[in-house]
């Protein structure tokens, strides 16, 4: 790995696990992340980078020319609700609202594929997630020590396409199944809320299925679970939780399936036919 990566950091710890892996490849790094969004540990002046405000788009821009970053790595999630907030708490420039001029709507899918289209038309390169950082990436199988039940192999099999469907009209990526009835479907709430409240109307012993979207762009979005999403699961009594192998980014490995065995949590990795072993 030559070139140098300019590595938005969003919510969550993936922007950390993409610093560590890229690094353990000798990767160069520019790192920027965003007030009251990016983890207050993170640093984000790595390799001459900054924390700045949300809305400060073409300063964003401006970060990585200076830098000398061709290509551009997206980690971490920005949640949707801070569109649907006041925005002069995002400090929102001149390109910000260009941006915004051109949303057709406000899916997920817009709007990333509206800021990459803005990377792209400034010369940078917007690479894959999975492939920037395969160390992260699930494997098909039972992925910790917990063997999962016939039954919820069974609720795995049956939420699979419904979890499908909903990525496919790009709502969400997430259901929570029970005795083949699904308990809550993700929106814009995003995957822990959804568990949460899945499993607290479920009762002890559901199941979590977590897909990429049929038409996932690699270079964003991709689905990613770690200790946050384990913890908020456990305290909802869920004792499954199947994610799309290949497709999925597991962060805090080993302390992801230390934890899941601990908890009498089965972790799986599920195949794109559907299929977890």
């Amino acid at each position: 790995m030559t070139e140098k990566i300019g590595l938005v950091a969003g919510e969550g710890q993936f922007p950390q696990e993409a610093v560590t892996s890229i690094g353990r490849r000798g990767g160069q790094i520019v790192t920027v992340g965003f007030h009251g969004l990016t983890d207050a540990e993170f640093d984000c002046s790595k390799g001459g980078g900054a924390r700045i405000y949300l809305g400060q788009i073409g300063t964003l821009f401006e970060i990585f020319k200076t830098s000398g970053c061709k290509e551009i790595l997206l980690t971490g999630k920005v949640p949707k609700k801070f569109l649907f907030q006041d925005l002069s708490a995002l400090r929102p420039d001149a390109k910000l609202f260009e941006l915004m001029g051109k949303l057709g709507d406000r899916k997920d899918d817009s709007i990333l594929r509206t800021f990459a289209r803005a990377l792209e038309s400034e010369g940078f390169i917007l690479v894959e997630q999975c492939a920037v950082c395969p160390d992260l990436v699930a494997k098909e199988g039972i992925l910790g020590g917990i063997e999962p039940t016939d039954d919820q192999i069974e609720d795995v099999l049956f939420g699979w396409p419904i979890a499908k469907k909903l990525g496919e009209v790009d709502v969400g990526q997430t259901v929570v199944v029970r005795g083949k009835a699904v308990f809550s479907l993700e929106a814009i709430e995003g995957t822990d809320e959804a568990i949460r409240r899945g499993g607290s109307l479920s009762g002890v012993g559901s199941s979590v299925i977590k897909v990429a979207k049929p038409n996932q762009d690699p270079r964003f979005d991709v689905p990613v679970v770690g200790l946050e999403t384990l913890e908020v699961a456990s305290s909802v009594g869920v004792k499954a939780i199947a994610v799309e192998a290949g497709a999925t980014l597991i962060v805090q490995r080993e302390r992801f399936f230390s934890e899941a065995d601990r908890r009498g949590i089965s972790i799986l990795g599920v195949n794109s036919q559907g299929r977890c072993r």
